[in-house]
């Protein structure tokens, strides 16, 4: 597989990924540290999350059909896994890629994280570890 193109990572660093925390939002910005992410982290007692998609398999467009399946499958492993999780939606910054819907997992290891993000197909997720302020991890 090929290298990820320089102007598709720099649109993943650009992207605003927004998370749904009961009635509040907050967006994860990447390499910025995040208040609200530390203080979930409190609350539920973890020290690590992703953020990630099962839309748009290295970043080729698919049907919205094709899509929600993929999402509905990623959550089902979550959930399997035993993890808490909450809806996100990665949004272009430029208006030039349609929004993905994504899920902040919680307490997920880094290992798990690729693991996911290999099994649906993605050039790229967001790590956050201990310190709240989100990661760029490419996948090749």
């Amino acid at each position: 597989m090929t290298a990820i193109d320089a102007d598709l990572i720099d649109a993943y660093r650009a992207t605003a990924y927004h998370v749904q925390n009961g009635d509040e939002n907050f967006v994860l910005q990447v390499d910025r540290p995040s208040a609200p992410l530390r203080q979930i982290y409190g609350t539920k007692g973890v020290s690590s999350a992703a953020f990630l998609t099962a839309w748009n398999p290295f970043s080729a467009p698919a049907s919205i059909a094709t899509n929600r399946e993929a999402q509905l499958q990623l959550e089902r492993q979550i959930v399997e896994l035993g993890l808490a999780h909450l809806i996100g939606r990665g949004e272009d910054a430029a208006g030039s890629w349609p929004g993905e819907d994504s899920v902040l997992i919680l307490g997920i290891t880094l290992v798990e994280a690729r693991r996911l993000a290999e099994t649906f197909g993605q050039n790229a997720f967001l790590w956050c570890d201990d310190d709240a302020a989100p990661r760029l991890v490419l996948m090749r």
